[in-house]
């Protein structure tokens, strides 16, 4: 989240975060209102990305409506306007 800093600096309103997940919805809502930014795409936890992992639609082993609650719980916190669905 450091980076939010700077895209206001450098004039920015808005900005996506590939995965956000490392750092609490609610501190990340923090640091958007307190820079005056919006987020405006986030993607879904794509699962064990050391693993090589890089999606939600996948085997039916796979967790994917845990992430999508995830991916949800997030979108309600910090208010992104628009979606990505990435499968495979």
């Amino acid at each position: 989240m450091p980076r939010f800093a700077t895209a206001a600096a450098d004039g920015f309103s808005a900005v996506e975060s590939l995965f956000p997940y490392a750092f609490g919805a609610t501190d990340m809502a923090a640091q958007l209102r307190q820079h005056g930014l919006q987020q405006v795409l986030f993607n879904a936890p794509p699962g064990d990305w050391e693993a090589g992992e890089r999606s939600i639609a996948c085997s039916a082993t796979c967790p994917c409506w845990t992430r999508w609650a995830t991916a949800a719980t997030w979108a309600a916190s910090t208010g992104p306007r628009g979606e990505s669905h990435r499968t495979g």
